[in-house]
């Protein structure tokens, strides 16, 4: 009897671990990248019934660079250990039911880690402001590097680190921010720096640019409600001739800001055209979506970025709780009227 109710205490208690284990996190969304004259925001999904108080931590990496060369995604990288950050500032915010919304106001530039704490649940997520954007173009034996002003898209020289397989390239731009180099990987990060600002692009991600097609697609609306039916239409085509291409199985995935929610497969017709129809559930949160298209519909959708499979990502969207607007117009017309004549009306 005794041997049994040890059991039973040990039970209870890995339960009870677990259960606190399964509720520690706490997702925060910072929406990528930003330039110092955005007031940076971000979401955060606390799951309580009630109002609560959330406490947020800006950080800012003193050296962006060693974390910016780490992961396939730099939203998602491997911060070293014992990166050094420095604290920007604390504050606790006032955050409604469920998913909030907050505005951090405009940040230097930099890469910042936001921290938030609610009751036992912690998250972070990551936030690069900067002037700089930097694009890159890849075939199988070439990489093209791109840097340009990020507000105003005027080309802009840079100093350009390359990362591929282990091994570290420190090149610079001309003057129009263009470079060439071999290429050194299937899968390369580019970082590029001017001053203090940063940009980086996984040449991975230039999937639109190092495919042989082309694709369009657009949704009925750009905002709905959880619970609403979507309408989507998309068309494939060869990237060189624009001819359709026909009879192909795809597969497209309704994606969230973090995951997989839905996914169909499609085949293209005659016109290399496709189209139909996905379903938000009525618990669906509020955030930023988007449906892609995906060349092996069994493979992996990379909700989060941190993938290779998905080829492009068709049209984003958003899920809102929202009310349609109702206003009521009053017309005022003369009591008499007389035939071809002008009659005045007041709208109000």
């Amino acid at each position: 009897m005794k041997t049994t109710k040890v059991w039973l205490l040990l039970v209870l208690l890995l339960g009870w671990a677990f259960v606190s284990a399964q509720n520690t996190e706490l997702p925060i969304y910072a929406r990528g990248v930003y330039s110092p004259s955005q007031a940076v925001t971000l979401n955060v999904y606390h799951g309580a019934k009630a109002k609560v108080q959330v406490n947020l931590t800006i950080l800012r990496f003193q050296n962006p660079l060693e974390v910016l060369k780490n992961g396939r995604s730099w939203e998602t990288p491997k911060i070293p250990a014992g990166a050094a950050k420095t604290p920007i500032s604390r504050v606790t915010v006032s955050l409604g039911e469920g998913d909030s919304e907050v505005s951090l106001g405009k940040l230097g530039v930099g890469l910042y880690e936001i921290q938030g704490q609610f009751g036992q649940k912690r998250g972070s997520s990551l936030v690069l402001v900067t002037d700089l954007s930097v694009f890159a173009k890849q075939s199988p034996s070439q990489l093209r590097v791109l840097t340009v002003n990020r507000d105003s898209g005027q080309k802009r020289s840079a100093k350009v680190l390359v990362f591929a397989a282990q091994n570290k390239r420190e090149l610079s731009t001309d003057q129009n921010g263009l470079l060439s180099l071999a290429m050194p990987s299937k899968e390369t990060i580019v970082v590029a720096q001017s001053g203090q600002s940063f940009a980086v692009v996984n040449s991975a991600w230039a999937y639109a640019l190092t495919q042989k097609y082309v694709f369009t697609g657009q949704t009925d609306r750009t905002m709905y409600r959880p619970g609403d039916t979507i309408q989507f239409r998309g068309n494939f085509r060869a990237d060189n001739t624009l001819a359709p291409i026909t009879k192909r199985q795809i597969g497209v995935v309704l994606c969230d800001s973090e995951r997989e929610l839905q996914r169909s497969k499609f085949e293209t017709n005659a016109f290399g055209s496709f189209g139909g129809q996905l379903s938000l559930r009525a618990s669906a949160r509020v955030s930023t979506w988007d449906y892609r298209i995906l060349l092996n519909p069994e493979g992996e959708a990379s909700c989060n970025f941190d993938g290779s499979d998905f080829t492009a990502i068709l049209a984003d969207f958003s899920v809102q709780q929202y009310v349609k607007p109702e206003f009521t117009m009053t017309l005022q017309n003369p009591s008499v009227a007389l035939q071809g004549t002008r009659i005045p009306l007041e709208v109000s």
